[in-house]
């Protein structure tokens, strides 16, 4: 599998004339350039991959899956995400429901067990707003 990762700081490529050239030209030659080297753009090189890409470039300014992602712990809390039941509620409940079967795919990979843990969230009330709030998420789901 041809995925290369470069590390580099985001301001290297905006604010520098000669090193966004220099980027560029490196770049030149690969068909995808994935900005991010965390879950979401690991998948998508991933997916990619897996669909014929061959030369994929994922660039990340730091360790690989360590930044948002390792923040987020993996965190995919559909109604901690959202307020009510929208378009943005639906698109996420649809990624957790798909997460399980990525999970099991990864595994199949890689022989890596991700840890997936469905058993929800809990929200704790700290003072009288957290009651309010608690109680209006309730009634929604």
């Amino acid at each position: 599998m041809m995925i290369k990762f470069c590390h580099c700081k985001v301001s290297e490529i905006y604010n520098r004339p000669k090193q966004n050239f220099i980027l560029m030209n490196h770049f030149n030659n690969r068909e995808v350039l994935i900005i991010g080297g965390g879950v979401i753009g690991l998948s998508i090189a991933r997916e990619l991959r897996k669909k014929g890409i061959k030369k994929i470039t994922v660039l990340e300014r730091g360790a690989v899956g360590r930044e948002s992602s390792y923040a987020a712990g993996g965190m995919l809390a559909v109604h901690a995400e959202t307020n009510k039941i929208d378009d943005f509620f639906y698109f996420c409940r649809e990624s957790l429901n798909l997460y399980s079967d990525f999970a099991e795919q990864l595994f199949i990979e890689t022989s890596v067990v991700i840890e997936l843990d469905q058993a929800g969230t809990l929200y704790l009330a700290l003072i009288e707003e957290d009651v309010v709030e608690i109680r209006e998420r309730y009634k929604w789901q």
